[in-house]
């Protein structure tokens, strides 16, 4: 007979992190939230929509940036103004080397980046189709 064998690392990576079902529920959520608000998708209230995460999103991440920004150079260390710009314009998962400021804050980066990237992607594929748009 034939022995069962688990591999644990393998069967965790299909779960995910959790962090990969977060932004799935909570996109769905926030999908929810708009929808019944709108009768029609029109860019006036996609902009409101970007607006008004921005103000949710942005305090947190920037207070935080500025707060470890302040302690390190108060420790010692030179002023951190790249990793700060890249930070303020939710660029520091993006751009090497700038993600240490407000490293647990990644995933507002991820979301902010999720917003503004997930309406041209749909349209592109309204367009011009799944395949052609998501590289298959």
């Amino acid at each position: 007979m034939g022995s069962l064998r688990l591999d644990l690392q393998r069967a965790v990576s299909l779960i995910g992190t959790g962090v990969d079902l977060f932004f799935v529920i909570s996109g769905f959520c926030m999908y929810l939230l708009y929808i019944h608000k709108q009768k029609e998708w029109a860019w006036s209230g996609y902009i409101v929509f970007i607006k008004r995460r921005w103000l949710r999103l942005s305090p947190g991440l920037y207070t935080a940036a500025v707060v470890c920004a302040m302690g390190g150079w108060l420790a010692g260390r030179p002023f951190p103004w790249r990793d700060l710009l890249a930070h303020f314009g939710f660029l520091h998962t993006v751009l090497p080397g700038t993600g240490t400021l407000a490293a647990p804050l990644w995933s507002l980066a991820t979301e902010w980046h999720f917003y503004l990237l997930l309406p041209l992607v749909l349209w592109g594929c309204v367009r011009w189709g799944f395949p052609p748009v998501l590289g298959r």
